[in-house]
């Protein structure tokens, strides 16, 4: 997975490699709830997240500004369960607007791990998988 600095280090276009690239991200959750604490991505293209939860049900909230196509792939890893919102207004799989989350379970365990891909304007789809 190349990164999207590197891609664009070899001379490819800044659009193309934000839409083929993945930036590294890494975030320490301090909230429990929607925008809250400083588990709130923001920026476009796709981002490949390294998650340490700091408390049992601290939160990621997926960044307002990204576009769609755009994938963000979040790996827990700490031995503390999250929570993962949409941005403000948005849903995740379909679920109640603001407070439907996608659980993201502690580090080794079966749902460790998020891939989320921006649907439409407001609206995310996702699929979860254990990261050892």
């Amino acid at each position: 997975m190349a990164s999207t600095n590197s891609l664009m280090g070899l001379g490819t276009p800044a659009e193309v490699a934000k839409r083929t690239g993945w930036l590294p991200v890494a975030v320490t959750t301090s909230g429990t709830t929607q925008g809250s604490g400083t588990g709130v991505l923001r920026g476009k293209g796709n981002q490949l997240v390294t998650a340490t939860v700091h408390a049992s049900t601290g939160a990621i909230t997926l960044p307002a500004d990204a576009e769609i196509g755009d994938e963000i792939l979040i790996v827990n890893a700490s031995a503390n369960p999250g929570a993962i919102f949409p941005q403000s207004g948005g849903n995740i799989n379909g679920e109640t607007t603001d407070s439907g989350t996608v659980t993201l379970a502690a580090a080794g365990s079966a749902g460790s791990s998020a891939w989320l891909v921006k649907v439409s304007t407001t609206k995310w789809a996702s699929f979860s998988a254990a990261v050892a």
